[in-house]
Parts: C-alpha cells; structure tokens; sequence
C-alpha cells in the first residue's frame, strides 16, 4: 500500500503523541489499518491482525517481566491477577485514548459510521498492533521505554486499584437504583480460533438492547458494555 501524502501528514502528527518516530513509516501504518479497512480497499492492502497478534505477546512479556521487579515477593497468582487487569481491552482501550490513537486508525466507511474509532476492541487491538510495530523497529527494550514512557501512569492506577474497576457492579447499582431492576448480558456470538476466541455480549435493560461489548472472555466483553454503557449514561440522560 503506497501511502498518500495526506496520511503520511497524519502520521506525522501521530508520532509526537507516542514518543517515537518511525523510519519505517509503512509498518506504523500498517499497525493501525483494520481489517475493515483492508477489506474494503481490496487484496493489497495489508490489515494489522498478525502485529496485533505478535503485540499481544510482546505486551505480557513487557508487563511481566515490570511486575516480576516491582513486585518480587508476589505469588505467581497475584502477578496474573495484576497482568490481566492492564493487558485487558478495557484498559487498553483506556491507553489508546491517551495517545488519541482512534484518531488515527483506517477504518471503514461503514465502521467510521458506527463509531469504530472508540469501540474499546478495536483501541485495544491497535494498541497491541502498534506496540508490535515498536519492537520490530526498535527491539524490545527500547518498546518497553517507549511504552512506560506513555503509559507507567496509567499502570500504577491500575496496580493501586488492583484492577477493581468493575464496571458491571457499578451499572447494576445504577440500574437498580434507578428502574429496581437488572440490566441483562446475552453472549451473541463468537469469533476466531479457539486460543484467541472473541466473545460478543449485548446488554438488555427492561427488554431494549443499550451496548455491545466484545472480549477474550465472556466476563470481559460483559465489562465493555458495561462500561460504554456507563459511558453513553454520561454523555446524555438515560432514556428512561
């Protein structure tokens, strides 16, 4: 995919938000075009689904290895516990926004209209992708540095938390306080080979369908719609 010049200029203000500049500006681009994107444009656009993959690696091995000195007395089930609370797609989606990754991210024209740029899957995918594209330009340490640089803030508030921000516990007293009722997750679907499956839950309240979330685990993607619904609550009165 040759790049036009008027997103080599987006990339170019993308870059002073990360950190970093890339010499290899093609690799940027191609950690942050989604698959419907590619989709769209036809077989010689490349997506960003295998860095996301090889990120995603990357990324627990770069926690890991922060909470394992940090935290050298920790058994290995507190470290998971801790692990799992920065690399899931709700902190991750959390990341991007600081860096307005959504920004940023080649979407389709179909996905730009739903909203795509600030799903949290598709944030959190990109971050991993993009995270991807650093240590193969630059190799893990100097990955680590950037990603620390950007986002060790963000990791203490979650390790301070111990990854209790529980979006689900926070809606359903919303909810309960509100209509004396509970809102309703329903698993509509999944996606994707076995050791990397995405689940899809929709989230009901009195019967009307008000998010979706996505997520490596039911419990997650229950999470994420939580979470956008809390979200869209904010941004306007509830309709009901």
């Amino acid at each position: 995919m040759i790049l036009q010049e008027d997103r080599k200029q987006a990339l170019e203000l993308f870059q002073p938000l990360l950190g970093y500049h890339f010499k290899d500006l093609a690799l940027l681009n191609n950690s942050l075009t989604h698959k419907s994107f590619a989709h769209e444009q036809g077989e010689e656009t490349q997506d960003n689904e295998r860095l996301e993959f090889l990120g995603d690696t990357v990324l627990n091995l770069i926690i890991s290895h922060y909470l394992l000195d940090k935290f050298p007395h920790y058994a290995e089930g507190d470290l998971t516990k801790i692990r799992a609370a920065i690399v899931n797609n709700i902190s991750l989606a959390r990341m991007a926004q600081q860096i307005q990754l959504g920004d940023f991210i080649l979407l389709s024209k179909g996905e730009e209209r739903s909203g795509g740029q600030h799903k949290p899957s598709i944030l959190a995918g990109c971050l991993e992708a993009l995270i991807a594209a650093l240590y193969l330009e630059v190799g893990l340490e100097k990955a680590s540095s950037i990603f620390f640089h950007c986002w060790q803030n963000r990791i203490e508030e979650i390790i301070i938390s111990n990854g209790s921000e529980d979006y689900k516990s926070i809606l359903q007293e919303f909810i309960q306080r509100e209509l004396a009722c509970m809102p309703v997750y329903q698993v509509v679907g999944d996606s994707g080979p076995e050791h990397r499956k995405m689940f899809e839950v929709v989230l009901s309240i009195k019967g009307q369908i008000y998010s979706s979330g996505t997520g490596r685990s039911k419990k997650e993607a229950e999470q994420e719609a939580a979470m956008l619904a809390l979200e869209s609550f904010q941004k306007e009165s509830p309709p009901f």
